[in-house]
């Protein structure tokens, strides 16, 4: 995923969960958190607590969490995850176009984020704790 780095992040639309459009370029100006994630992976379901979390302490200062749900094979049960937790950062279906753009290969979750310029600053699989680092440094000067 090396190469992903501070490179432009590809633009893509994709639909929520209620079949809206909502498109990257839709969050320009702000740092963005990619979670590429499925209901059957359970790092991903494991991190995503951690993810809202971050979402509730920044999205007032121009942070955006956005949830893109790869392979999944269960979509009801991915929605009831979402609705459980009240997890209330956008959450995406991927088209296949945007994970092989992202390089998402067949690991997840896979992490993404994406500074204020819209240049890729992280990618990397299943390390949040990296990536919860780079957000709250951004945040907390």
């Amino acid at each position: 995923l090396k190469n992903l780095a501070n490179k432009k992040a590809p633009a893509f639309t994709l639909t929520d969960f209620n079949g809206n459009e909502v498109s990257l370029k839709s969050y320009e100006g702000k740092v963005i958190l990619l979670d590429f994630w499925a209901s059957w992976c359970g790092p991903c379901v494991r991190g995503m607590p951690t993810i809202q979390e971050l979402y509730k302490k920044y999205k007032d200062k121009g942070f955006v969490v956005i949830g893109i749900l790869t392979f999944e094979k269960n979509f009801e049960k991915a929605k009831q995850i979402v609705t459980q937790h009240g997890y209330n950062y956008p959450m995406l279906i991927d088209d296949k176009k945007v994970s092989t753009d992202y390089l998402v290969k067949t690991t997840i979750p896979q992490y993404v984020i994406i500074d204020e310029n819209g240049k890729i600053e992280f990618a990397k699989k299943a390390n949040l704790p990296e990536a919860e680092k780079i957000i709250h440094s951004k945040f907390s000067n």
